[in-house]
């Protein structure tokens, strides 16, 4: 299964992620695709200068977001429903641990 992160480096009026370059409400300017199991696995760092990211998969996972991804996650972890984007905001270099729920 495929975890989408999804940045976006500004906010605009009304409070809707949108991406850096005008003309552009709401496309990501950063993405990642991250295939999990039940391990878990690593995102890459958060990039520096964003204001939004959010998650979504088409299956139910766990997370957690941590400075240099410490924290592994477990079946415990922060959960996200199927179909679900979540939202978070941004800590430049945090890492996601992901797996599958």
């Amino acid at each position: 299964m495929t975890v989408e992160i999804s940045y976006f480096a500004r906010v605009a009026t009304g409070g809707l992620p949108i991406a850096a370059d005008p003309g552009q409400d709401g496309a990501a300017s950063k993405a990642q695709s991250i295939s999990i199991s039940t391990a878990p696995v690593l995102s890459v760092a958060t990039p520096d200068g964003q204001t939004a990211l959010s998650l979504i998969a088409t299956e139910a996972f766990r997370y957690e977001y941590s400075p240099s991804g410490s924290v592994a996650a477990t079946a415990s972890s922060n959960y996200v429903s199927a179909g679900e984007r979540f939202w978070l905001a941004p800590r430049a270099g945090h890492r996601f641990s992901l797996r599958t729920a």
